[in-house]
Formats: structure tokens, sequence, C-alpha cells
């Protein structure tokens, strides 16, 4: 589970779909997991599926802070990412739209999934 939060710092409002929010869908959220062992670095696949955005909009006033989640489970390839002997990288990247298709700055980052805690 990732947990974001989202600040307008900007000089006023906003409109964006809800859909396009980190946790509305899939596609609004780039995210790359990455299996670490001994023998290297292994990409584990993400699996996409169709997942439509609604029509609804959301204002997002200035200062106004947004909270949500976005759930991992069976996001990626099981097997693979149910080793519980092996670290993961998990690869993480945000662009804001707005409803009018203005993009803002993207946020990315990343974090390490110790074995012990990616069961």
């Amino acid at each position: 589970m990732l947990i974001f939060r989202l600040v307008n710092e900007g000089p006023g409002p906003v409109e964006v779909y809800e859909s396009d929010l980190p946790w509305g869908i899939q596609n609004s959220l780039s995210l790359s997991l990455f299996r670490l062992d001994e023998t290297g670095c292994w990409k584990v696949e993400e699996y996409l599926l169709i997942d439509d955005p609604g029509p609804g909009t959301i204002v997002i006033g200035r200062g106004m802070t947004l909270n949500g989640r976005v759930d991992l489970s069976g996001r990626f390839d099981g097997p693979k990412a149910a080793d519980r002997h092996a670290d993961f990288l998990l690869r993480w990247r945000y662009v804001p739209m707005t409803a009018d298709l203005v993009t803002g700055k993207s946020s990315s980052g990343w974090i390490i999934i110790p074995a012990a805690q990616s069961q």
C-alpha cells in the first residue's frame, strides 16, 4: 500500500479529474517493481488492467491537502512479487494534470522493501 498526500501549493484553485489523482485509476501513476537478489536486479511484470476514467472532477483549493492510497496487491506478477527471500525496489512517478490538460511538475521516488516485509 502506498500512501499519497497532495498539496495545492499554486496561486489558486485547480480542477482535476478524480481519475487523474495518483489513487484514481491504474494509469494515473507510473509504477515499476524490481526484484533484487544476489544475481542482479529483475523487473517484475506489472498487470495492466482496463481501468476507464470517470467524468468526475474535484476542485483543489489553494493550500488544500488531499490524501489517498494505492493498493499494490495484485498489480504485479504474483510468483515473482511474492518471493519472501528477496528485497524489492518500488519506483513511482506521478505527473499531475488539470481538467483542461495542463500538466504540473512531476514527482517521483522509490522505496526498498526488505525481504522480511515483502510478504
